[in-house]
């Protein structure tokens, strides 16, 4: 909390009273022995962003085309980009966002872009989300507890939770069903978290596999001075979408580099050995994503 604030990051600790006033209708456990309210922060709810996004994008004039990329040309006077199908789409710049499968597609336009690319048990890739239907809660902000994470849904009846602490234990080949020990275990944690009156949820989960850059920052720029390859992959991507989205939109349409960018760029790992930017992998605790 010091450390936050001696970077003017609004931050305050908050009482009982005030918490449950301001996070919803949710009971706060007895163990609880202090609460930190951050009330300047918010969240992304992506399917929704994505949609307004796109929307606006044909709005003004853009054409929304789906297939798989199977290379990029990088040449002096445009680049373009190949799909599965043989279609080759031309243009000014290409911007590279695809994620976990970034340095596989940067490798073939010639361009060294590491990322953590484990995807068995215990990888930092990793990630477990349960996805609640007809939360029979209030909600109305996203909150850390040591047990549980959880994030408001779009409509205001539903909600995602997450249990960093079992990340460890998943395993994508053997995703964990509906009614085993994990949904149990996240199940009880939240019910834990709910008061009396409310109605026993129903948690789909899902297996997610983070784009994880291998030193853990976020990807941000042109693969080289004379590239028109903008390459962007980041951790917390959804987190960040907004702000991110700014910023290069405005370096890619005025050629005018941002300062918040600038220690971002691709070209950090050129020449360097993968052993040399490896980030700690092991999985994230509360606090460090």
């Amino acid at each position: 909390m010091d450390q936050l604030r001696s970077l003017d990051y609004p931050a305050h600790w908050v009482t009982r009273e005030e918490a449950a006033r301001i996070a919803g209708d949710i009971r706060i456990p007895e163990s609880v022995a202090s609460i930190a309210h951050f009330p300047s922060e918010g969240y992304v709810l992506p399917d929704r962003l994505v949609a307004n996004l796109l929307a606006d994008a044909e709005q003004h004039g853009a054409t929304i085309a789906i297939g798989e990329v199977v290379s990029i040309d990088d040449s002096p006077g445009n680049v373009s980009v190949t799909l599965a199908g043989g279609e080759v789409c031309t243009g000014d710049r290409v911007v590279l966002a695809t994620g976990r499968w970034t340095e596989g597609l940067a490798a073939k336009a010639g361009i060294e872009l590491p990322m953590v690319t484990g995807t068995d048990r215990g990888s930092p890739t990793v990630g477990l989300l349960g996805y609640v239907r007809n939360l029979d809660i209030d909600l109305r902000c996203v909150i850390h507890t040591p047990a549980l994470n959880l994030r408001p849904g779009a409509d205001g009846h539903d909600a995602v939770v997450q249990a960093l602490d079992l990340n460890h234990d998943v395993d994508p080949a053997e995703p964990p069903s509906w009614d085993g020990q994990m949904a149990t275990t996240i199940t009880q944690r939240l019910t834990a978290l709910m008061t009396d009156r409310a109605r026993a949820p129903r948690i789909d989960l899902r297996v997610g596999l983070r784009s994880l850059p291998a030193d853990g920052y976020t990807v941000a720029g042109y693969a080289s001075t004379r590239s028109r390859i903008y390459c962007l992959v980041s951790h917390s991507a959804v987190t960040m979408a907004p702000v991110l989205g700014r910023l290069v939109a405005a370096e890619i349409a005025t050629d005018q580099e941002q300062e918040l960018l600038r220690a971002f760029r691709p070209s950090r790992f050129a020449g360097r050995r993968r052993s040399d930017v490896e980030l700690d992998q092991r999985p994230a605790k509360l606090g460090e994503q």
